[in-house]
């Protein structure tokens, strides 16, 4: 996976690779049948890690998204994978009803697998991203979400009980993962929502 940390292909905080993209990763590497010939949408894909993940894990279709910006950095990384067959790239701003609506269009007849990790840093975007997953999910369709949860240690971000909150009136969240990778980072927690 190419990162960025220059800004000489993207810009903001998704051209790194975050912890609780890798421990989403690793969460679907040890049950590949979430994934396989799943159609699966990474929302705020950054590198897209967690969607180059899927594909490697047998899924049939696989969205990347992210916003306008990120998107070259996402094309660069869906052109380096042995699995560019199944993978595309789009711009989704999970503010914009319009882009909600085009991506949502690419599922025939909707997505399996709904990923984000590392999406709960901005407390103005919780509620833009919980409507954005009810919009390309349906009752049928496994929704994963990591987020680190800073709010342990960094008091002006929101942490994992901000999202279920902002998740609440669409989702029922459950724990299904916690992982720290260094003694130093927030603890990755895992949630399945329904």
């Amino acid at each position: 996976v190419v990162t960025d940390p220059r800004n000489t292909l993207g810009a903001g905080l998704g051209n790194g690779l975050w912890a609780a993209g890798r421990v989403l990763a690793g969460y679907l590497a040890l049950r590949p049948s979430i994934c396989r010939a799943k159609r699966v949408v990474e929302l705020g894909a950054g590198v897209g890690v967690v969607g180059l993940t899927a594909a490697a894990l047998g899924a049939e279709d696989v969205v990347l998204t992210d916003m306008e910006h990120q998107v070259p950095l996402l094309r660069c990384n869906q052109n380096r994978s042995d699995y560019k067959q199944v993978l595309s790239v789009h711009r989704l701003d999970w503010r914009s009803a319009e882009d909600r609506k085009a991506v949502a269009a690419l599922a025939k007849p909707s997505y399996d697998l709904v990923v984000a990790s590392d999406v709960g840093y901005d407390e103005d975007l919780l509620e833009p991203l919980v409507e954005t997953i009810a919009a390309l999910s349906t009752q049928e369709t496994t929704i994963l979400i990591a987020i680190a949860d800073r709010a342990l240690q960094e008091e002006m971000e929101p942490g994992v009980e901000d999202f279920i909150r902002a998740a609440s009136p669409y989702f029922v969240c459950k724990e299904v993962a916690a992982h720290q990778l260094e003694p130093h980072q927030s603890i990755s927690k895992v949630l399945k929502l329904t």
